[in-house]
C-alpha cells in the first residue's frame, strides 16, 4: 500500500503525519471510523489538518466533515466513491451502509478549505461518472484522472503516488 511511501516523503518535509488504524477493517462500519478519525485529529488545530483518504476512507472523511465543528484545512480524496461497480456479494453488504446513509453536502463544503479527488481512469470498482461529478460538484473538489493505477491499491501494484504529493 501506498501509505507508508506517502507518511515517510511528508515527514521528510516537516510534517507530523498519524495513519490512524481503524477499527476492524475488513467490516467497516461508518460510526467507529468516523469516531476513530475525529478522535485522532481532536487536539490538532483544525486549520492545518490535511486529510487524505482512499475508497472507504474518503466515505470516513465525507462524513466527519459533516459532523465538524470547526472547518479543516484540506482534503485528498484518493479513489472515492458514490457509487461502486464491480463487488462481489460481501463486499455490497459491506458497502451497502456506506452506500444509502446520506452524507450533508452542504456542511462538507463548509467544513472544506479545498480539496483534490484523484481518480484513475481504470479503477474496475469506482467508475469516473458520478463519482467524479459528485466530488467535483457536491464536494468542490478539484478532479485528477490518472492513468495505470486501478484502485490505487495493492492489487494494482500501487505502493506511490507521487501526483498525490506533488499536490500536497
Amino acid at each position: 500500500m501506498w501509505y507508508p511511501w506517502l507518511k515517510k516523503e511528508l515527514e521528510a518535509r516537516g510534517y507530523a503525519v498519524v495513519v490512524p488504524s481503524m477499527p476492524n477493517p475488513d467490516i467497516p462500519e461508518i460510526t467507529p471510523w468516523v469516531q476513530t478519525l475525529k478522535s485522532t485529529i481532536a487536539d490538532n488545530p483544525a486549520k492545518e489538518v490535511l486529510l487524505v483518504g482512499h475508497s472507504i476512507g474518503c466515505q470516513t472523511i465525507l462524513r466527519y466533515l459533516a459532523e465538524a465543528y470547526v472547518p479543516v484545512g484540506a482534503a485528498m480524496f484518493v479513489a472515492g466513491w458514490v457509487e461502486l461497480t464491480g463487488l462481489d456479494d460481501t463486499e455490497k453488504v459491506i458497502a451497502r451502509s456506506w452506500l444509502e446513509t446520506p452524507i450533508n453536502k452542504q456542511a462538507v463544503r463548509f467544513h472544506l478549505q479545498r480539496s483534490t479527488a484523484f481518480f484513475a481512469s481504470n479503477d474496475p470498482l469506482v467508475p469516473l461518472s458520478p463519482n467524479s461529478e459528485f466530488f467535483r460538484d457536491q464536494v468542490g473538489s478539484a478532479i485528477v484522472v490518472l492513468d495505470g493505477y486501478a484502485h490505487f491499491d495493492e492489487a494494482a501494484g500501487t505502493t506511490s503516488i507521487p501526483e498525490l504529493l506533488q499536490y500536497i
